[in-house]
């Protein structure tokens, strides 16, 4: 009885385990992942070949020589606005707004996007619905977050590097 005990125990954790496994390793080539063809940790000098729409320049350099530009395009079929973050002469963080006609407009933007993200990425690692509602997809280098708040009319995607590499301007 002790042996089929063990046994049972063993098999029950090695399936809590691989199911654990399976969601950490469903998101292996997340670190791939673009946005507008870009991706964050991509040196800025890209962006004049991969975006081929007017780009405006909100903030240039600055001590740090972190950079804010925008353009508009589409994520997904869906119009809105992209905005880069860079970090001397690396993308830090790229994050995608749409504009919605109200809020309930905005729920359901939300909801498609899940969905749409999830069909493509796999389950997500951590959601957060309340007055603030976030979905996060995790890699080892990079975080992909959905993110709304109840009663706006905004609906934003954000790509973020969570390793920051070193910038060639250093």
């Amino acid at each position: 009885m002790r042996k089929i005990t063990f046994v049972l125990v063993c098999l029950l954790s090695s399936a809590v385990y691989d199911n654990v496994l399976a969601q950490r390793t469903s998101h292996v080539n997340f670190d791939t992942i673009t946005m507008a063809r870009l991706t964050a940790g991509e040196p800025l000098r890209d962006l004049a070949v991969k975006v081929v729409v007017p780009i405006d320049t909100l903030l240039w350099g600055g001590e740090d020589g972190a950079s804010l530009f925008k353009f508009n395009g589409k994520y997904f079929g869906q119009p809105g606005e992209f905005r880069l973050a860079t970090q001397g002469t690396l993308i830090h963080q790229i994050t995608f707004s749409v504009q919605s006609r109200d809020s309930n407009d905005a729920a359901r933007l939300f909801e498609n996007l899940d969905a749409l993200l999830e069909k493509k990425y796999g389950h997500p690692n951590e959601g957060y619905t309340n007055v603030f509602r976030m979905i996060r997809w995790k890699g080892k280098r990079q975080v992909l977050a959905l993110q709304t708040k109840e009663g706006t009319n905004y609906v934003s995607v954000i790509l973020t590097e969570l390793e920051q590499r070193k910038s060639t301007r250093e």
